[in-house]
């Protein structure tokens, strides 16, 4: 069975294949943030085939069931995979392998079609069993009224609903006694409506929730509160196949740590995509690597993948200069001997033969060596410190709930100030104060002069105007500046909304390199970003000439960036950590884990 996903423009001519309505408004908006909706749910129920294409005009997907398919498999295994986007090929004719019990991660660099593949999946687009439920966290849920606790647990009987169909199809395939049986029941006396409220609950604690946020209404939380609550939806159903695109991006330090612990466990199939090298090498059992238009599959971590390339690419670099070295020997001794009667004619036409045979197999391909991304900030004069400086700064949003106090704190050119602690402690709220957008109740905030500030938020996609493209504005020399960040070409002339989410966050970096700062302040600058972008950011503020302040929860960053300086945000000041990022981690790790073995033993 071929599975084909395509444009309207070729809905016509393909009307002998059963068609599935998938577009942007799909039956997915029945169910939200990507759980399996009522109308899967009466699919499977009725056993309707899963549909073969739809309406889409930005994805075209195909892929075709192998040979042998067996329908009550949990795992998913397509042939002739391939994914297009706005006419670029990101996949051609691979292999889509995920097996259950399998924790994938999935990396590449920006652009490559990580979420869009992501996306493929979590709306259906390719041949997956109808048995399977699909959760792909692509969105936050809605502002409704419902509290976040009642909206974690409201689809119980379709998830419920949905394990008794397996069941059903496990039997008619295997027989009453199937093996496979027992974990379906297993799963579905874990649903059990009794301890719901519970399991919700623990799960809502480790990504941050209050007791008292638990019962609060969803329209009362920002969009990444209520992306939160999401994920907590996503964890607490269990999907048999959970799709989760950087799902740190919303979290503080506190909720990421718990977050890797959860997912190390998570017991169906999980792919996901994550920058962070620690999260990875914490959480997952696999690694599929986008690259070159193909899914390449690893078994183990993300470090145990970079020994298995760089291994593989050593034994592949070595068999094809080998590989070049017989052929250009036989092509010289055909070019020698290749004419006349012989014997050494003879020869060089058996070997004029073997070049072709050994071309019909296929050669030995060169190692194609991954583009090293160089990003750069111009440096700015110096300035005579204090360049930036907090004097005696007490300020709150009302005088009852103050964020800081008292507070003392300079900021100078050769600065690189790292911001971390929980959310809500201030750190937004600082960067805020720094840059003159709020001022103190109490005390002073004094910028030298001619210090500029250059600063990138992680909102940064709110302010984009999506239908132009990064070239616009007639800026001098941004042709040039945005090729300064990785983006050259067509990335240039492209809507920004094509753009992915790394582009689009190097996108913010080349802007804010056009004004040309004194001092950079970032808050949450990896979000969306793949590895060899955070290097490259950690690398351009290492050489930065300027201030650094940054708030980030990405390991990987802090790790690189040099001469950095930790404060924590708590205690309505900023307290200098005397250690490594990493020394930090394990103590809030060990603190996580006492506060949630807390919770749970309070609520047993």
């Amino acid at each position: 069975m071929t599975h084909r996903h395509h444009n309207a423009e070729e809905e016509a001519p393909r009307k002998a294949i059963k068609t599935k309505k998938a577009n942007k408004e799909d039956d997915v908006a029945d169910a939200p943030d990507g759980q399996v909706s009522k109308a899967e749910i009466k699919r499977a129920l009725n056993d309707e085939e899963a549909g073969a294409s739809s309406k889409v005009t930005e994805r075209t997907v195909t892929a075709t069931l192998p040979p042998g398919h067996l329908s009550h498999s949990r795992d998913i295994y397509l042939v002739n995979f391939s994914l297009n986007f706005y006419g670029t090929v990101l996949i051609h004719d691979t292999e889509l392998k995920l097996s259950y019990g399998n924790r994938y991660g999935l990396i590449g660099h920006n652009g490559c079609g990580k979420s869009t593949f992501l996306t493929a999946l979590g709306k259906r687009e390719v041949p997956i069993q109808d048995h399977i439920d699909i959760f792909y966290l692509d969105r936050e849920v809605e502002a409704l009224d419902i509290n976040a606790m009642d909206f974690i647990i409201s689809d119980i009987e379709a998830k419920v609903a949905k394990l008794e169909k397996y069941a059903e199809v496990v039997m008619d395939s295997l027989g009453p006694d199937a093996m496979e049986l027992d974990e379906i029941y297993e799963r579905i006396d874990a649903m059990d409506i009794a301890t719901a409220p519970r399991r919700a609950g623990e799960i809502l604690h480790g990504l941050g929730f209050t007791k008292e946020m638990m019962a609060q209404p969803t329209r009362d939380f920002s969009g990444g509160w209520r992306m939160r609550i999401s994920l907590a939806k996503a964890l607490f159903l269990e999907p048999a196949l959970l799709l989760l695109d950087d799902p740190t991006s919303h979290l503080d330090l506190e909720a990421t740590l718990w977050l890797e612990s959860y997912l190390a466990k998570y017991p169906a199939c999980l792919v996901l995509v994550s920058h962070s090298e620690d999260f990875l090498d914490n959480v997952c059992t696999h690694i599929i690597d986008l690259r070159l238009q193909r899914l390449s599959y690893y078994t183990g971590n993300y470090s145990a993948y970079v020994r298995t390339r760089s291994e593989n690419e050593e034994n592949q670099r070595r068999a094809y200069e080998k590989q070049q070295n017989e052929i250009a020997h036989m092509k010289q001794y055909v070019a020698r001997f290749g004419h006349g009667n012989s014997k050494m004619a003879r020869q060089a036409q058996s070997k004029e033969k073997l070049i072709a045979k050994m071309e019909r197999e296929g050669l030995v391909e060169a190692v194609v060596v991954d583009r090293k991304l160089k990003l750069s900030f111009p440096n700015p004069p110096p300035l005579a410190p204090p360049v930036l400086s907090f004097t005696d700064v007490t300020f709150g949003y009302t005088p009852e709930k103050l964020l800081f106090e008292h507070l003392e704190f300079g900021i100078d050119l050769d600065s690189r100030v790292v911001l971390v602690g929980a959310n809500g402690a201030g750190k937004s709220t600082f960067l805020k104060l720094l840059k003159g957008d709020l001022n103190p109740l109490e005390g002073r905030i004094q910028a030298h002069a001619h210090c500029r500030i250059g600063f990138y938020s992680q909102h940064l996609t709110e302010n984009l105007p999506l239908d132009r493209t990064p070239f616009d504005g007639g800026i001098d020399g941004m042709r040039s500046i945005l090729g300064r960040f990785g983006l050259s070409g067509k990335a240039q002339v492209s809507p920004i909304r094509h753009l992915s989410g790394g582009q689009v966050r190097r996108l913010g970096f080349a802007y804010l390199a056009q004004t040309s700062p004194s001092m950079i302040v970032m808050d949450e600058p990896t979000n969306g970003l793949s590895m060899d972008a955070i290097d490259a950011l950690a690398d351009a503020l290492n050489e930065f000439e300027g201030g650094v302040v940054v708030v980030s929860h990405d390991f990987r960053l802090l790790e690189r960036m040099e001469r950095a300086e930790i404060f924590v945000t708590e205690n309505k000041s900023l307290n200098r950590w005397n250690g490594s990022i990493m020394e930090y981690k394990q103590h809030l790790q060990a603190i996580i884990t006492a506060q949630h073995e807390a919770y749970i033993s309070d609520n047993m």
